[in-house]
């Protein structure tokens, strides 16, 4: 029975949106529980009995309509006929034997042009009204889904729903999706082809690349209607064991897409670099191997009662892959017969709610929580945790004062003195934990540094991105070389941005030499460029956008965790720059940014945070000097930097910046004349002695620099 409709755009979310929803109501999660069928474009019958057709319909077992819902992915505005067109169906449809049912209108945005908020009631009926009176009764019987998660999110949430209910939560959902398109493609004329490229894209999206056994998913037969019962029956039978749901998190962890980028996943691009492993104790040696061969020696270490009962440590630079790494042991721990069960632990998850001085109870709480494992009473296994980001506690902690590390570390290291527990802690490298220091409290600790990629793997590692992102064969080592990228492109953050950049902005990068700020900078210029893959085009944003930006960077700098509720953040902008910039309303569409996400978690609302800490870094970098460089003085600028006290990485930015500015230290030195005088702020209230240490900070840069152009005779 072929659709009379014509073919839309957004195959992909409706199909996304369709196995979401599905997966909540046999799962429990949404109250629906006389659902019996759900069915994918298929016609109703009005009051004159004819035929109006709906993206899904759920019945019960009687056949009685129970929901029909209208899906739409609007990437910008919500057209005004999209409205209209929906509620004169819904007019239709309630003289009809579906009068009873709850009608749905579900898409991503939730204004219309002229930036007018339809989440609002008073408006959304203003604007109904509008269009015509007779619709504006029609519409108050309507379930309003505004501003739903994008495509990533909702295939995201439904993963986490079926994790723990079934063996392989990307299988299940993957499969469930393609029995929604075939039905799709088998009643909307001209729509097989289309679903067969969203099925291709997905299957990206899930398994990392379409593999033999997703291809397999292609040859699905279309249905009359999922059966919601036997999906039921399948959801709620038998829960996965928690050891090996650990497993799966593992492996799911591997395959997520490389910075959240979809298509390419973290074991596609995955190179193992050298690293110096430094076996700890009172007679310490150090031996060079891989990353991960190092710490498969230190776990063998420590089954054998050789390594000290302290955490490891795995030390590198920002974007150095400490996490990539980390990954990648698990999964190797999975592979060998160690008897070993690696616990993902991302530490920034825990600071919010643990005391340091009880940071290893509210660990064993977390793994308790998340996956039901007691790791200190089940003394028959072995556990390794793996606490990722021991620097990024520092957002948390340090406005409580000093001697929060030392009590993390005290505490974890307690954990690592447990029989049956093994830690390992990611972290950049810290004062406190430098061995070399005189009463580290991590003297003793066995320690990874991880080194930078070689020429060699910074070559095969191009090879792999390119075969991973369909990229031509131009992006290599030579492609670097002829800019002279190789000396700063050693790192996997580095070489992921030129790649991005490479992809779509090729041009941005020029024949010449650059220092690693310039690499970020160039990368946010693409970033506010947009058009982040050649077909899809970037919501519109202010000319102004780069210092959005900014703001945004320095308010999470100065946030607990590094990280807001959108609504807060949000609010923010708008107190800086208004409710409209440029004409364009302050609201989701500027949180676009290819370098930040929905932070994990929720409980205060939908959280934002970056990618990669070093975006934000670089970006708080940025807003110093243009807050500084806009002023008079530095005294003018006290109220716009005083606060949390930038990180290293930022002061590194800062001090690149300097050197690569024309006539920076110039401008530096008439600005913060006087600066040196530290103690007129140190005597000052703290904000203000980070603000005076800041400006302290720039002025020696400047000096350093205009001295240095003295010598060289510039």
């Amino acid at each position: 029975m072929p659709s009379p409709r014509p073919l839309r755009s957004g195959i992909d979310y409706q199909l996304r949106y369709a196995a979401w929803r599905l997966i909540l109501i046999a799962t429990g999660h949404e109250r629906l529980a006389d659902a019996s069928r759900f069915r994918v474009e298929w016609p109703l019958l009005d009051g004159a009995g004819k035929e109006v057709w709906s993206d899904f319909v759920i019945e019960n077992a009687a056949g009685d309509v129970l929901e029909v819902v209208e899906c739409r992915e609007h990437a910008h505005y919500i057209p005004l006929d999209s409205l209209e067109s929906f509620l004169r169906a819904v007019q239709q449809l309630r003289e009809g034997p579906a009068a009873a049912a709850l009608f749905r209108y579900a898409t991503t945005s939730w204004i219309v042009k002229g930036g007018r908020d339809l989440t609002d009631e008073k408006t959304r009926r203003k604007i109904i009204k509008e269009i015509d009176p007779a619709l504006v009764p029609i519409a108050e019987t309507v379930r309003w889904d505004f501003r739903l998660d994008s495509k990533g999110g909702i295939f995201a949430r439904a993963v986490e729903v079926l994790t723990g209910r079934v063996a392989d939560a990307r299988w299940t959902y993957a499969s469930l999706y393609s029995r929604l398109g075939a039905m799709l493609g088998d009643r909307l004329p001209g729509a097989d082809r289309h679903v067969g490229d969203a099925l291709r894209d997905a299957q990206v999206v899930i398994f990392g690349s379409a593999t033999e056994r997703a291809k397999s998913l292609h040859s699905v037969a279309p249905e009359d209607a999922i059966d919601v019962g036997e999906l039921r029956r399948r959801l709620t039978a038998a829960k996965v064991s928690p050891v090996a749901q650990l497993d799966i998190d593992v492996r799911e962890a591997l395959r997520r897409g490389l910075y959240e980028e979809e298509g390419v996943s973290t074991e596609d691009v995955f190179i193992e670099q050298n690293a110096q492993y430094v076996t700890g104790g009172r007679a310490p040696v150090t031996r060079g191997n891989g990353a991960v061969a190092a710490m498969l020696d230190w776990m063998s270490d420590v089954r054998e009662l050789r390594a000290p009962e302290e955490p490891l440590l795995l030390l590198g630079q920002f974007g150095a892959g400490k996490s990539m790494a980390m990954r990648a042991f698990a999964g190797r721990l999975l592979e060998r017969p160690l008897d070993v069960v690696p616990v993902p632990i991302p530490l920034r998850d825990l600071a919010k709610i643990a005391d340091p001085k009880e940071f290893d109870k509210e660990v064993c709480n977390y793994v308790d929580g998340k996956w039901g494992i007691d790791v200190r009473k089940n003394k028959d296994v072995r556990y390794c945790l793996l606490c990722d980001g021991f620097d990024e506690l520092n957002l948390y902690y340090s406005r409580d004062g000093a001697g929060w590390a030392e009590q993390v570390y005290a505490r974890l290291t307690a954990l690592a003195r447990t029989r049956n527990i093994s830690v390992v802690i990611s972290s950049r490298p810290l004062q406190f934990l430098d061995a070399t220091a005189r009463g580290s409290v991590a003297e003793r600790a066995p320690r990874i540094v991880i080194e930078d990629l070689t020429p060699e793997q910074v070559e095969q590692w191009c090879v792999l991105y390119r075969k991973a992102a369909k990229l031509d064969e131009s992006f290599s080592w030579e492609f670097l070389e002829r800019r002279n990228l190789t000396t700063v492109a050693r790192t996997p953050i580095i070489l992921y941005m030129i790649a991005r950049i490479f992809a779509t902005s090729p041009e941005m990068l020029q024949e010449r030499s650059y220092t690693l700020g310039e690499i970020y900078r160039i990368f946010i210029d693409w970033t506010v460029k947009g058009a982040y893959k050649d077909d899809e085009e970037k919501h519109r944003v202010p000319t102004n956008y780069r210092e959005i930006l900014q703001e945004i960077a320095w308010h999470l700098s100065q946030a607990e965790g590094g990280m807001l509720p959108e609504a807060d953040l949000l609010a923010r902008i708008r107190e800086r720059f208004g409710e409209t910039i440029d004409g364009l309303p302050v609201n989701r569409n500027l949180l676009v940014a290819h370098m930040l996400q929905p932070a994990a978690g929720g409980g205060e609302g939908r959280l934002v945070e970056f990618k990669h800490q070093s975006f934000r870094d670089y970006l708080v970098a940025e807003r110093i000097l243009r807050v500084i460089f806009s002023v008079p003085h530095v005294d003018h600028a006290v109220e716009q930097l005083s606060g949390h006290p930038p990180t290293q990485a930022t002061f590194s930015f800062l001090a690149d910046a300097v050197n690569v500015m024309e006539g920076a230290e110039q401008q530096l030195l008439a600005v913060t004349e006087g600066a040196d005088d530290i103690e007129r702020y140190w005597t000052t209230r703290g904000s203000m002695a980070f603000f005076g240490v800041l400006m302290f900070f720039l002025r020696i840069r400047a000096l350093e620099r205009s001295r240095a152009r003295r010598v060289s005779g510039v």
